[in-house]
């Protein structure tokens, strides 16, 4: 009586400790999965909180233009310079915009000034805003491609992002612009862009094989 009663017991014990496997290989699993999950939602929610704080940024600068224009300035006489005392200047000490560069994060590595800073523009032409001539807008070059994502999904419900095919990398949207004087001097005609049709506002990639060399741009003043 006492072997079958000692049998029955070690049966018990190793079906216990196989449950006891078996329960813990499960939680490991679970806890896996979570974890990636919890990553993603994590990567995704940084991008967002990226995005948004680009669209708040330039959408101060845009107030402050817009101000500045309701009180008499003419856009040709405004200007975007750091540290500088001036009434047209968007970047005044006194007019409370202080943002020169996106929260970290935003910018490629590999970037380097002007890129990944606020750049002032004359020379945008958007497709099918204002007439066929320049308009005044706001850019930063080098955007990652997790933030531009976000940015056009936040606007226009597509993480697509647009290539312009004229430009060969980010830098060449922000040519020109220095720290000191962060104004761009050339060219951005986004004007034969279909996928474009419409939009003030948006993150677009260049032609770079870096996935990363992309740009987001707010028209301010379309003429």
């Amino acid at each position: 009586m006492k072997l079958i009663s000692i049998k029955k017991k070690n049966g018990f014990s190793i079906l216990a400790i196989i449950l006891v496997i078996v329960a813990v290989i499960v939680a490991i699993g679970v806890w896996a999965l979570s974890g990636e999950s919890n990553s993603g939602s994590s990567q995704s929610t940084t991008s967002d909180v990226q995005a948004s704080s680009i669209l708040n940024d330039t959408g101060s600068i845009m107030s402050q233009f817009d101000r500045l224009i309701i009180s008499g300035y003419t856009a040709e006489r405004i200007i975007f310079k750091p540290n500088e005392n001036n009434p047209y200047n968007l970047l005044d000490p006194n007019s409370g915009i202080a943002a020169m560069r996106p929260p970290s994060g935003v910018i490629r590595g590999e970037a380097a000034i002007p890129e990944g800073m606020y750049v002032y523009t004359k020379t945008i032409k958007g497709n099918q805003i204002g007439t066929e001539k320049n308009d005044y807008g706001i850019i930063v070059a080098g955007v990652k491609a997790s933030t531009c994502r976000r940015l056009n999904y936040s606007l226009y419900g597509s993480e697509t992002i647009p290539k312009v095919s004229a430009v060969a990398n980010s830098a060449a949207f922000v040519s020109g612009a220095t720290a000191a004087d962060p104004t761009s001097t050339t060219l951005i005609d986004l004007s034969t862009n279909d996928a474009l049709i419409g939009w003030a506002k948006g993150c677009v990639a260049s032609t770079s094989s870096d996935s990363d060399e992309n740009v987001f741009f707010r028209i301010m003043k379309p003429n």
